[in-house]
């Protein structure tokens, strides 16, 4: 396995268990491993302690399949090399493949996000990959979803090659962007102009309830006196990525964390 993927415990009738490790822990693996575009294999997989519920996992609760890298390979932010290089896996690391796209393989990370590696250095095994303790949820959608427009692949395609790009507040380039400056660049790909700041985005298209929520559409937030302050992209699932002071950079949050439905004003598409 690979620092900051997610991290085996167990295999039972041909489906591989995982346990998430948590964002604290992953940040731990991240400091720990030294240069940040290095990765360190860990202990050999799989580890097979006996876990009675394998057996009886259902469909809702798969990660995805377990593959195998055949060759060295790097690991990018997005299905392109032109994206930043996150890792750089040795040959016969695991991974937990949860996505493709167009000659690429997603592998999830431990913070729920997905490093994209060439196909091609990927041998794809008979494991499924299930989470421990009920479903879990997926941080990227399947770029290859046919209900995907290209206009939506290509703004998501660009803001996941924004991840970890650190938060600078004022800040419109790949070296340090705030939140409406990450939309902005986003929706540009697409030869959509919006404003500079939240507030003046937040005047422009069409409003969206919750309940209806597509890729791609904007999402707004306010402070306590009601002035719209931050702004993300919704990826689906009930995830959205954004450029985060808090999380000091362009990261993916879930939409039903306390802090982000208490400030929730609305969408736009």
């Amino acid at each position: 396995m690979v620092a900051g993927l997610l991290s085996c415990i167990a295999v039972a009738d041909e489906t591989l268990v995982l346990e998430v490790p948590t964002s604290q822990e992953y940040a731990s693996s991240q400091a720990d491993r030294g240069a940040p575009e290095r990765t360190r294999r860990q202990q050999s997989l799989p580890s097979r302690h006996a876990v009675a519920r394998a057996s009886t996992r259902t469909a809702q609760n798969v990660v995805g399949r377990l593959g195998v890298t055949s060759a060295a390979a790097p690991l990018y932010a997005a299905a392109n090399t032109r994206s930043r290089m996150i890792a750089r896996v040795e040959a016969g690391t695991y991974l937990a493949i949860c996505g493709s796209s167009s000659g690429w393989y997603g592998a999830l990370m431990t913070d729920r996000s997905v490093g994209w590696i060439p196909a091609h250095t990927v041998k794809m095994l008979e494991y499924e990959i299930v989470g421990m303790g009920g479903a879990p949820r997926k941080a990227t959608p399947n770029l290859d979803n046919p209900l995907l427009s290209g206009g939506q692949r290509t703004i998501l395609q660009t803001a996941y090659s924004f991840l970890g790009v650190p938060y600078r507040w004022g800040g419109t380039s790949p070296s340090g962007m705030d939140c409406s400056a990450f939309v902005q660049r986003c929706f540009r790909t697409v030869g959509i102009e919006l404003p500079r700041t939240a507030r003046e985005q937040y005047t422009r298209g069409m409003p969206v309830p919750v309940a209806q929520l597509q890729a791609c559409d904007r999402l707004y937030f306010q402070n306590k006196s009601g002035r719209i302050t931050h702004t993300g992209i919704y990826i689906g699932d009930g995830y959205f990525i954004h450029s985060s002071s808090s999380r000091k950079g362009v990261a993916v949050s879930r939409l039903d964390e306390t802090l982000y439905t208490t400030m929730y004003a609305g969408a736009r598409r």
